[in-house]
């Protein structure tokens, strides 16, 4: 599960290195994405049922498999989301998290925040949805630079 954002609370330049980063701090929402593996002895191993339009998810799959060495399993992939579609609410993102966070619960592997920001970036510019607390972000690094804590005033 992955929660989707609704915009920017802030979006803006964050120069490191001597260059300049599109920074963001996003604002969570109660919206989310859910990707299950269903297993089965009636489906090939890597068979893409389920995938069917979801190329990123696809592509997630392969580099996580790739990345721990694991090979695929029977079954199918099934999603649900509450997040609009080019409604800058970060549908894709959070499938792709969604389907990485599945992976690590399938193969028991503990969940690792940088292999998660590694695959996204080997796949798109992303939002932050995989952060659970406000933080400024750089989203073409992929990189968290602070956590970001909301003023009481």
């Amino acid at each position: 599960m992955s929660h989707g954002t609704l915009g920017e609370l802030y979006q803006g330049p964050f120069w490191q290195d001597l260059e300049p980063h599109i920074a963001i701090v996003s604002l969570p929402v109660d919206k989310f994405s859910w990707c299950h593996f269903i297993e089965g002895v009636d489906a090939s191993p890597g068979d893409p049922a389920g995938l069917t339009g979801r190329a990123k998810s696809a592509k997630v799959i392969e580099l996580f498999l790739e990345h721990y060495g694991e090979s695929p399993r029977p079954g199918r992939w099934e999603y649900f989301s509450e997040l609009e579609v080019g409604k800058r609410m970060a549908s894709s993102t959070a499938d792709i998290v969604a389907t990485v966070r599945c992976l690590f619960n399938l193969y028991d592997i503990a969940y690792d925040q940088r292999v998660v920001t590694h695959i996204l970036n080997r796949i798109e510019r992303a939002d932050s949805v995989f952060i659970d607390e406000f933080a400024l972000y750089l989203s073409g690094r992929h990189q968290v630079i602070g956590q970001v804590c909301p003023s009481s005033t």
